[in-house]
């Protein structure tokens, strides 16, 4: 028993100590290679300019190696020119990706945001291409001009639709929207003749689509800050697409507050809810959601559930704002249509109810008082929406 240990022992040691001249060999035979295949050109235009200061050629063949010289000097010339044609290659190279990040920091794509500097440096690097082709090519081109163009129906991948609304999310997230290229992307997304961009994004709110949670939410963002250019009559499904948009998440996401798919939640709701509240100052935008009850019912299913009483006030605040802010913008539009809206937010009781809550609520904030107030101050007055008050409550509310 004994005897057998010993050679398993001796076996073993046998192993490691192949292993490690197996690994010695290697070293020794691969690093070599591996420098000489990394700084193979620096090693040769090293070389060659040594050889050409140095100039201690042998010519001891007189003239049978007269042009020993001047071949030897034209050969370490053109080694050292290839080096120094790497060493240029090498340097610019490594100044694009500086100057790639400083753009990327100008607008604000953070260190982490891994993703979006590699968009900011395939500009720089199909631009630098498109000019060594063509001087003029940089023309009337920049960074919103090229994230417009990768999002264009006729790119078919799908990461350059990634790359080109992330873009236009970043640009429009600038402190001063209605300068430079907030008001391009305006321009370029919003115009009639960009209605396929703007159909592709409003496509992108699908939940059963190809486009991942972080997409749509740049997309969300997109249409958000442009939906008061946008006429729904020439999106015919451009309601239902909202409508995604104001998905509740499930219960065990509503409790969690820090996870990440109700963060996301929470985020696409918010940008629904903005993206209506800027359709609905337009008549006819108002008759297409009108007719669509459904979306009107997920537009105030955060005040009708009373999110905030029931489950956190810090973590659904803004979509209750947010809610509240459009059903203010509703019962107060003007015309037959306006009357419909009222109507719908008049009878939904259970909103009302967390409206008056809202009101006697210390924890509620001022942004969310203050529409509840507007909209509750609207509901005496509305003949067909006085069943939906009790006395006591129009007995409080009059107190206030």
């Amino acid at each position: 028993m004994v005897q057998d240990e010993d050679d398993a022992e001796q076996k073993w040691h046998s192993f490691v100590q192949a292993t490690r001249f197996k690994a010695v060999v290697c070293a020794v035979v691969l690093c070599p290679l591996a420098a000489l295949y990394l700084f193979g050109l620096l090693i040769t235009a090293g070389l060659s300019l040594w050889r050409l200061i140095q100039r201690d050629y042998d010519q001891s063949g007189g003239d049978a190696n007269a042009n020993l010289a001047p071949a030897l000097n034209v050969l370490y010339s053109l080694a050292l020119f290839q080096g120094m044609l790497f060493c240029y290659r090498f340097v610019s190279s490594f100044a694009a990706k500086r100057l790639a990040g400083d753009v990327a920091e100008d607008y604000i794509f953070e260190k982490e945001d891994h993703a979006g500097r590699a968009s900011v440096m395939e500009y720089l690097l199909q631009t630098t291409v498109g000019c060594e082709k063509d001087p003029s090519f940089a023309r009337g081109r920049n960074l919103v001009t090229f994230a417009f163009e990768l999002m264009k129906p006729e790119s078919t991948s799908s990461g350059d639709f990634a790359s080109g609304v992330r873009i236009l999310d970043k640009l429009l997230q600038q402190e001063k929207e209605e300068l430079g290229p907030a008001l391009l992307i305006r321009q370029l997304v919003g115009s009639a003749s960009s209605s396929q961009v703007m159909h592709k994004l409003l496509h992108t709110f699908r939940t059963m689509g190809p486009h991942t949670m972080d997409v749509r939410e740049h997309a969300a963002r997109i249409v958000a800050h442009l939906a008061g250019d946008i006429d729904l009559a020439s999106f015919p499904h451009g309601t239902r697409c909202i409508s995604s948009l104001l998905e509740m998440p499930s219960t065990s996401e509503q409790q969690e507050d820090e996870s990440t798919p109700a963060a996301h939640y929470r985020e696409l709701m918010v940008q629904g809810l903005v993206t209506l509240h800027k359709l609905v100052a337009d008549e006819h935008n108002r008759r297409i959601i009108n007719s669509a009850p459904e979306l009107l019912s997920k537009a105030m299913a955060p005040v009708s559930v009373d999110l905030l009483h029931r489950i956190d006030h810090e973590a659904w605040s803004e979509i209750v704002t947010a809610s509240l802010q459009l059903m203010s913008r509703l019962v107060t539009a003007p015309g037959e249509t306006g009357a419909k809206l009222r109507s719908q937010v008049f009878n939904n009781k259970d909103a009302i109810n967390t409206m008056e809550k809202i009101l006697k609520c210390n924890e509620c904030n001022e942004e969310l008082y203050i529409p509840s107030f507007k909209i509750l101050t609207q509901l005496p007055m509305a003949a067909n929406a006085s069943s939906s008050m009790s006395t006591e409550s129009r007995e409080k509310f009059i107190n206030w």
